[in-house]
């Protein structure tokens, strides 16, 4: 077992001030870093093999199961990893009750070419709810899509709580930003093979897909914008009986993922961040 007291490195206070400022979405776009936090996140990173710039924790960790096995993977990796207080780590979580574990990650970059179209991908836009982008991130995975795409005015799938609630999913599904006309041009270039849906209230449910398929979740509010439901090649929705006016994006998008993938079946490859 490695000498932890001889591998852990000191945690300045402009080290200290990089990571909160990490909350911000410009400040991880421009140096494409991002936080992790929590034991499942954490390890999920690991199997995923995220590159991994640096790991702070606490006391806390060695009291959350699966807490000091993470924290002898993170020396093994050769993380440089730093040691502080509970309080101190409060200062650089993003949660009110953190683990003990906060680790800086490399944003990967993944062009829109890398997405497995024959998989199905999933769009969103303007999603801007940071839970439902990661929840959704976390179907497409569980579903064998072949990667999402964060279209103009979505939350930022590589925010703290988008992380969390993607649950360890964002690790193993590439995952990029892109914008509408970007995302047009390789819709485009994918033709006229794939199939541009989009979900809208009152259309008809997902029927058999020939061939691959890419859908379009919008925002509770405004649903698809314009430019995008004109490139369309059909609208899906989910039937409600009961009477409701609506779902919210992520189990609207949660079910319309497992209804295509019942219907056209796609192949189960397992894929993550390299």
């Amino acid at each position: 077992m490695r000498d932890q007291q001889q591998a852990t490195v000191p945690l300045s206070k402009p080290d200290a001030a990089a990571i909160r400022k990490l909350r911000q979405s410009r400040e991880r776009k421009v140096t494409h870093r991002f936080v992790v936090e929590g034991v499942r996140a954490v390890s999920e990173a690991l199997i995923a093999g995220v590159g991994l710039h640096r790991a702070v924790v606490s006391p806390r960790l060695e009291s959350v199961e699966g807490g000091p096995e993470l924290k002898e993977a993170l020396f093994k990796r050769g993380v440089p990893l730093s040691e502080v207080t509970d309080r101190q780590l409060r200062g650089l979580s993003d949660t009110e009750s953190p683990q003990g574990v906060v680790v800086v990650g490399a944003e990967p970059t993944i062009p829109l070419a890398r997405l497995d179209a024959a998989r199905g991908v999933l769009a969103l836009d303007g999603v801007q709810d940071p839970g439902n982008v990661g929840t959704l991130i976390r179907s497409a995975h569980a579903f064998g899509c072949g990667g999402v795409v964060a279209l103009e005015g979505t939350a930022d799938p590589w925010g703290a709580k988008a992380v969390r609630s993607s649950a360890g999913s964002l690790f193993h599904l590439p995952t990029t930003r892109a914008t509408n006309h970007d995302f047009l041009t390789w819709i485009g270039h994918q033709k006229p093979d794939l199939r541009l849906l989009a979900a809208v209230q009152g259309a008809e449910p997902p029927q058999p897909e020939v061939g691959p398929w890419v859908l379009i979740i919008g925002s509770e509010g405004r649903g698809v914008g314009p430019d995008l439901l004109a490139a369309t090649d059909g609208v899906v929705s989910i039937p409600m009986p009961g009477g409701s006016e609506s779902l919210n994006a992520a189990v609207a998008g949660s079910l319309l993922l497992h209804q295509l993938s019942t219907l056209t079946p796609l192949p189960s490859t397992q894929t993550g961040m390299q």
